[in-house]
Formats: structure tokens, C-alpha cells, sequence
């Protein structure tokens, strides 16, 4: 490592074992700005039912959605859902991210989670 350079910390193991996992997709919906929000609003609140998406940022051509929502076996495993929409002419392109902490068993619920949103996002029937 070169001088000014700084190293990034990793996401990995950190002291009791688990490990953060992420999983990330990009996509891209054939809809304006204003329409996309309330699918991705919808589509959270489909995903946890007795949760409201919470408002990050807000800007005229991006905003940032967030809720907790569960996923592994059972259900059991809390999972952060966050959402980035941006404004891409008259499309609208989203970054989809869902974070969860994992134990022994590698359930990958922050995978599985970002799949299934974008999935619903696409119009697929939800499925667990």
C-alpha cells in the first residue's frame, strides 16, 4: 500500500463469526420517476406489510427508500432493504440492496431478499 493511500475496512468475519452479507442489483423500470416511486413503495410495503419504507434522501432526480424486512429459514433473519431510484430520462433506473447479518449456517437472505424484490419489481408473483 502506497503513501495516502487507506485501506477500506472489510465486510467480512467480525469478532463472534458472522458475516454481513449483501446482495446488490441494478434494473431498470420503463416508467417515469413519480410512477416507479409508488411501484417501489408498493412493493416494500407488500414485503413487510407493517412496515412503512422510510425516506433516506429525496432529491428532484433520486431518492433512497429503506425498510426492514425478514428473510432466511423461518423468516427469522432481519434484513436492511435499500432502495435507490434515480431519474434516467423517461426510464427509471434502481439500485437494489438488502443486507443481513449470517451465523454458521450461510443462509444468503440478503441475496434471496434483492432477488425477490426484483422479481415483484418486474411483475412476478411473489414467492418465498
Amino acid at each position: 500500500m502506497g503513501m495516502g493511500e487507506r485501506r477500506l475496512p472489510s465486510c467480512g468475519a467480525s469478532r463472534r463469526g458472522a458475516q454481513t452479507r449483501i446482495g446488490r442489483r441494478l434494473c431498470e423500470l420503463p416508467l417515469g420517476f413519480d410512477l416507479a416511486l409508488e411501484r417501489v413503495r408498493t412493493v416494500l410495503v407488500e414485503l413487510t406489510p407493517d412496515a412503512n419504507p422510510e425516506l433516506v434522501e429525496a432529491a428532484t432526480d433520486r431518492v433512497t427508500l429503506r425498510v426492514l424486512t425478514a428473510g432466511g429459514a423461518l423468516n427469522m433473519n432481519p434484513v436492511v432493504v435499500t432502495v435507490d431510484a434515480r431519474r434516467n430520462g423517461e426510464r427509471t433506473a434502481l439500485h437494489v440492496r438488502a443486507m443481513a447479518k449470517e451465523g454458521l449456517i450461510k443462509q444468503r437472505a440478503g441475496q434471496k431478499t434483492t432477488e425477490r424484490i426484483t422479481a415483484l419489481l418486474d411483475g412476478a408473483s411473489p414467492s418465498s
